[in-house]
């Protein structure tokens, strides 16, 4: 019995199947029959800008004649079909001893050397070191070209005023900020104080004292150029302020030009961190009573170079930064 109930079901379910399909056959049916009695019935569409006119074109012959020549002075046309060849650069001109490299006019500031002021031209960097004081390769000064530091040592000061008043050998220390913008050159900012014991020639067993400030602007030079060792020699200009007592207790407290001449070295410990040593001849020009002086200093000290270029994050080399 349960077998002819199942025959039962599906013979229903066919026939449900069946009636179905004839439905949305004459509803298909019906359906295409309105959209193509609508479409015989709709009105023609006109074009609002315009009907367009027909142009008759002339028909095109070959022939065997030659295209006209351009006019004199005139290049044929180029086939715009075929790919234009790009010039190879001159290499040439890359060497500095081509005789027709061309050099652009500097003006007044090519009368100085390459690269000594900031707002001149560049050493280029095939130039960049002489090969000596362990050149640098992977890396350059001027990766982190700005830098600040402070230094220490001793003041071996000139007499103040001629045959009255000299100064002992005292501490002296001081900060100083620094750009080197050039392989060969930079500028050195300084700010550096000494407080020498004076030595009266009039009076015995003196024990006064004298405050010396001097503050200047340095041009810095390194002959080696990009190498881990760096020696340099500066040439600055700036004020020396002295502030003292004479035996007679006359209070002296006097502003003097004064133009620094030094040498020094630099030596590259870390990427971020050097070590120097300075002999400086701190050259002030006398007046207000005070005797011209040549005051040394020898001093060392560190500074903290910085101005880096941004980090790489690439996965095979992370945490490393542009050369």
């Amino acid at each position: 019995m349960s077998r002819a109930f199942n025959a039962a079901g599906c013979a229903a379910l066919i026939a449900m199947a069946l009636s179905l399909g004839e439905c949305c056959s004459s509803a298909a049916d019906e359906t295409y029959s309105n959209v193509t009695a609508w479409l015989e019935t709709a009105p023609q569409q006109s074009n609002p800008f315009g009907a367009e006119e027909p142009t008759e074109h002339a028909p095109l012959r070959i022939t065997d004649e030659e295209p006209p020549s351009p006019p004199p002075g005139q290049a044929p046309p180029g086939n715009p079909f075929i790919p234009q060849q790009m010039r190879p650069p001159d290499l040439r001109c890359l060497n500095p001893e081509y005789e027709d490299r061309p050099v652009k006019d500097a003006g007044f500031w090519e009368f100085f050397p390459e690269g000594m002021w900031p707002w001149s031209g560049r050493t280029p960097i095939s130039d960049r070191h002489t090969e000596h004081g362990h050149p640098l390769t992977s890396t350059s000064w001027l990766n982190r070209p700005y830098y600040a530091g402070w230094r220490i040592g001793a003041w071996c000061g000139d007499e103040l005023i001629d045959g009255e008043v000299g100064q002992h050998t005292s501490f002296f220390g001081g900060y100083h900020v620094g750009w080197d913008y050039d392989y060969f050159w930079g500028m050195e900012a300084r700010l550096a104080l000494a407080t020498p014991t004076l030595e009266d020639h009039q009076v015995q067993n003196d024990y006064r004292t004298a405050d010396v400030l001097v503050t200047d602007l340095n041009l810095m030079y390194y002959p080696w150029g990009d190498s881990c060792w760096r020696p340099y020699a500066s040439l600055g200009l700036g004020i020396g302020y002295f502030i003292f007592r004479d035996s007679e207790d006359r209070r002296f407290r006097e502003v003097l030009v004064g133009m620094p001449l030094g040498i020094g070295i630099k030596y590259r410990w870390h990427e971020w961190l050097v070590l120097r040593a300075d002999l400086e001849d701190n050259i002030m020009f006398g007046g207000a009573g005070l005797s011209p002086m040549g005051n040394f200093s020898l001093t060392g000290g560190v500074e903290v170079r910085f101005g880096a270029h941004r980090t790489l994050y690439w996965p095979y080399h992370p945490g490393g930064f542009l050369w």
